[in-house]
């Protein structure tokens, strides 16, 4: 019986939002200022690779759920998002195809973005969080900045399929620029934590990690 569980699609957001708004745009005033300065920032992206630690919290469980693990990114498409520990699962995407896979790298499971609507939205929020493309965020979030020092910024999707798995996404930066917290707020009442650290950006990245 295949156990792989893929990552609620709101994980999949968390490696562009943990690198793709930066610390320095605390020193603009205002969400107009803040939003135009992230833009600013995006523009170099190139890759990205970080670790992660994941928390999730469900109701009526007793203790929360911790994993650990990878991400990297290479643009335009390429997506890896691997848990390292407890388990090992994770999966890779490349211009709208990808492979999932448990234990064993070897033992694959192929899937793409047309045939799997999960994978499309994932798809879709990669290039618009890499050039961060203003437009089409505001017309899926309402965007609001809580705090400047830390950066704190609130995302509220307005879709309603996507309202039904998560209510909103709570972003913290760090002093030195790159966000090590989001918190995901699951519809359900469930909470999940990722904490990233070890953030490279347009590091040298080999392309067969994402075949």
């Amino acid at each position: 019986m295949q156990r792989f569980c893929t990552p609620p699609l709101t994980l999949c957001f968390l490696w562009f939002l943990c690198c793709f708004f930066t610390a320095e745009a605390a020193s603009a005033t205002g969400k107009e200022e803040a939003l135009l300065h992230l833009k600013k920032l995006t523009a170099s992206i190139e890759t990205l690779a970080c670790d992660f630690r994941q928390t999730t919290d469900i109701p009526l469980f007793i203790r929360p759920m911790v994993s650990e693990g990878v991400m990297r990114f290479k643009k335009p498409g390429n997506l890896l998002w691997e848990y390292t520990k407890p388990l090992r699962q994770g999966f890779a995407l490349t211009d709208g195809k990808g492979f999932r896979w448990e234990e064993d790298r070897e033992n694959r499971v192929p899937f793409t973005t047309t045939k799997d609507p999960l994978a499309g939205f994932i798809a879709r929020q990669i290039p618009a969080w890499i050039i961060f493309d203003r437009k089409w965020i505001e017309e899926e979030y309402a965007v609001s900045v809580d705090s400047d020092s830390p950066l704190s910024l609130t995302l509220e999707p307005k879709r309603r399929d996507v309202r039904a798995v998560l209510t909103a996404l709570n972003i913290t930066f760090s002093p030195d620029g790159v966000a090590d917290t989001v918190i995901i707020r699951e519809a359900r009442g469930g909470t999940t934590t990722i904490r990233f650290w070890n953030v490279t950006l347009n590091g040298p990245m080999d392309m067969r990690i994402f075949k």
